[in-house]
């Protein structure tokens, strides 16, 4: 998957996310409240490894950048 994928994958996590939250409200179950708290952190759980694959992916590109200026500087 490309950064600019991933970039944008983040956004929608991020915003189910907070409408998971939004959608607690004062008058809302608990039950209700319970099911939207775990889908709140299961959507978190899966923002939290993106933005493993996103450091991986700009660590990643970084390298190659200097590598290619490194063989640029060589010839």
């Amino acid at each position: 998957m490309s950064l600019t994928a991933l970039n944008e994958k983040r956004g929608e996590l991020v915003t189910q996310a907070r409408a998971a939250l939004d959608e607690i409200k004062a008058n809302t179950d608990e039950t209700r409240a319970a099911e939207l708290t775990q889908r709140h952190d299961a959507i978190m759980a899966d923002f939290d490894k993106l933005e493993a694959d996103i450091a991986r992916e700009e660590r990643t590109a970084a390298a190659e950048a200097r590598t290619e200026e490194a063989r640029a500087k060589q010839r």
